[in-house]
């Protein structure tokens, strides 16, 4: 947000002596010039035409990128075989945000939500038959009747998370579990012995373990004025999932900081499920995020080979190519997103154990196999010291191949002087 220093002290400062007003008609002066190389002094509005603004606001151009982005945004990260469904089951839609036309999410601003539509509304427009669709944040905010309902559905849709007013700037949680009683809902629902589908929509990473016992869950944050349609392309398999996470999602508060790139320490935890006494760890948790930075399913299934090095040393001057072959091992088409890491362990001063250097989106046919291509050339082994001057160091680095940060393939080299 703009400061309000210069409206509140400026003139004060400048009749004090203390500031030079020839200063201020310096800093006037570059507006001014800028503004008349953009042509504002003959047409200060520009392109902002009302007509035009009509003509191209919700046009189909537009929303059809607004879908195609909400789409590709949303993070599968469970699917015990549930998804994709098939048109002929009967669904019920359930949660706080059931009936919600809220997908423009915080500082959407001049997003009117009510020209969005609900989940179940593009379902209702699909003839998909549904059993039942209550707005409600608890197990309790359900009656018998509703509980009937539910029982004969076929798969339960709980629309779950944070309205907007929950997310973005100004509004910091220090719980990060779903707001309310949200998640007993996910246990009710399995007590009925119903399938249990969460869509989450909110604006951070949130603590889930306490709703891992659904049959899946998709995270579609705020997925703006196609939200709901992109969500229901991908529930039935329209749209294959294809994002992933670009933030960690803790198993715990404790946990936070958690990120991909933390530094190394001095007694490392190398075996998470088994380890020593006197290493970093929590005694109560894992170390590692429940979801981890780069993460997210699709009805697809890949495979990664080894990653390929064109050398196994290269001097300052060189470029070093790194190949690795990824097969799809489903006759469903999808999308894979390729992870370059790097990690360099003879630098002067501590680097991360992992730096995400270059990815690559490849859409895989059935069965199909692609040779996918990275490059790595001194300024993507080089880094920034506390004074800005830019360095490197020969020795020993590791590249990583991998749909996430976590589930790596590795192959090092040697830069020399």
């Amino acid at each position: 947000m703009a400061s309000t220093d210069y409206v509140n002290h400026l003139e004060a400062l400048v009749k004090d002596g203390v500031l030079d007003v020839s200063l201020i008609d310096e800093a006037v002066l570059r507006v001014l010039d800028l503004k008349e190389e953009l042509g504002l002094f003959d047409n200060p509005f520009r392109n902002a035409d009302p007509l035009k603004e009509q003509q191209t606001m919700l046009s189909e151009p537009h929303l059809a990128s607004a879908k195609k982005v909400a789409v590709e945004s949303a993070v599968l990260l469970k699917n015990e075989t549930p998804l994709p469904l098939h048109p002929g089951l009967r669904i019920a839609v359930i949660g706080p945000f059931a009936a919600s036309h809220e997908t423009n999410g915080p500082w959407s601003w001049h997003g009117n939500n009510a020209q969005n539509e609900s989940i179940a509304e593009v379902l209702k427009r699909r003839d998909i038959e549904l059993s039942i669709v209550k707005a409600g944040d608890a197990a309790s905010d359900y009656d018998d009747a509703d509980i009937e309902k539910l029982k004969r559905s076929d798969v339960v849709l709980l629309l779950l998370g944070e309205n907007a007013h929950q997310s973005g700037e100004a509004h910091s949680r220090a719980d990060i579990t779903l707001p309310g009683k949200q998640a007993e809902l996910v246990g009710f629902v399995k007590s009925l012995h119903a399938t249990a589908v969460v869509v989450l929509q909110n604006g951070r990473p949130l603590v889930l373990e306490n709703i891992l016992a659904a049959d899946a869950i998709l995270e579609t944050w705020f997925l703006g004025t196609k939200g709901a349609e992109a969500v229901c392309d991908l529930l039935y398999g329209i749209a294959n999932p294809s994002g992933k996470l670009t933030m960690s999602f803790p198993r715990s508060v404790g946990q936070i900081p958690v990120h991909y790139d933390g530094l190394p320490t001095g007694r490392p935890n190398k075996h998470e499920l088994r380890p020593r006494e006197y290493v970093t760890k929590y005694i109560d948790e894992l170390n590692s995020p429940r979801f981890p930075f780069g993460f997210g399913l699709s009805y697809a299934n890949f495979s990664y080979g080894e990653p390929i090095l064109s050398a196994p040393s290269i001097g300052p001057a060189d470029h070093l190519a790194i190949t690795v072959e990824i097969h799809n091992e489903t006759a469903v088409a999808g999308v894979e997103t390729v992870q370059l890491y790097l990690r360099d362990h003879a630098a002067r001063i501590s680097r991360p154990i992992l730096e995400l250097k270059a990815f690559r989106k490849i859409p895989l046919a059935a069965f199909e196999t692609k040779t996918v291509d990275f490059e790595l050339s001194l300024p993507d082994l080089s880094y920034r010291l506390a004074d800005g001057s830019v360095v490197w160091d020969p020795g020993t680095f590791t590249v990583f191949v991998g749909p996430d940060s976590v589930r790596l393939k590795s192959a090092s080299f040697l830069l020399k002087n």
